[in-house]
């Protein structure tokens, strides 16, 4: 797991209009460039990165990384490394996803780290420990920005897929101890990863685990309890507390699919 996306940059790296977008990636890099050039012939071999750049804002939006890859060459502009991204909630535009001209990737490179994954993957993306806003979460298939859900906070995204970078292998992020973990507690060997994903899904939304949990939810990442059962009692086999587990799964995948595809929300 890991953060979303920080550009450091997003008036620059994020835009409706992906024609506006190419426009100002492309200003950003000539501009960039252009101090490449100079840093190369610079008779002060000494200067530092700050007394060098021009901070002109109209050009570029300077970062300590930033000024630092100077030293690494010149930039070239790819149409590829512009994706779809969530900038807030409901709130889909273009990114520019570059190596160098974004802060941080963090995990995104292996979480989604192409288009094609956008149609298999699915992340879930919660508050970070400490968070100043009302806990928060939401599902995504697309690049997601560090401050997805609120400005002052940072979320720490889960996906159901990891690949091995573009084009490598996939594995499934929930490990078989703990899809062995739900079977047998629920006594249901047909119980899947993605029901178990789609179930934290919906416990996460659930209000009384909010409430319940919020102190906690301040201090750690979130901890999932199993629901169904009372305390100290083994659930029947693919009784009751199977159908409880399955019901939240079905909440959870449909209430998943409302916020990835929520153009289609009439269809709800």
């Amino acid at each position: 797991f890991g953060n979303g996306a920080k550009t450091n940059r997003d008036d620059w790296a994020w835009n409706f209009d992906r024609k506006l977008l190419t426009t100002n990636v492309e200003t950003t890099i000539e501009t960039f460039n252009e101090h490449v050039e100079r840093w190369q012939k610079r008779k002060n071999k000494h200067i530092a990165f700050d007394d060098f750049v021009d901070n002109d804002p109209r050009k570029i939006s300077w970062s300590e990384t930033l000024k630092k890859s100077i030293s690494a060459g010149t930039l070239t502009f790819s149409d590829a490394h512009i994706r779809s991204g969530l900038f807030r909630p409901f709130t889909v535009e273009h990114l520019y996803f570059d190596s160098r001209l974004v802060e941080r990737r963090y995990q995104m490179p292996i979480s989604l780290p192409n288009v094609e994954s956008e149609a298999e993957n699915l992340l879930i993306c919660a508050s970070d420990i400490g968070f100043r806003a009302p806990f928060s979460v939401m599902a995504t298939n697309r690049i997601p920005d560090i401050h997805l859900l609120a400005p002052s906070d940072t979320f720490q995204c889960f996906p159901f897929y990891t690949y091995d970078g573009e084009g490598g292998a996939q594995r499934e992020n929930i490990s078989p101890s703990t899809l062995v973990r739900f079977q047998q507690h629920y006594g249901d060997e047909q119980i899947t990863k993605w029901n178990i994903f789609h179930y934290v899904y919906a416990v996460l939304h659930h209000p009384e685990y909010r409430t319940r949990y919020a102190a906690n939810l301040r201090r750690e990442l979130p901890r999932i309890p199993l629901v169904g059962a009372a305390a100290g009692v083994k659930p029947k086999m693919g009784g009751e507390d199977a159908a409880t587990f399955h019901a939240y799964a079905e909440i959870g995948r449909n209430l998943a699919d409302l916020h990835v595809h929520y153009e289609r929300a009439a269809e709800y």
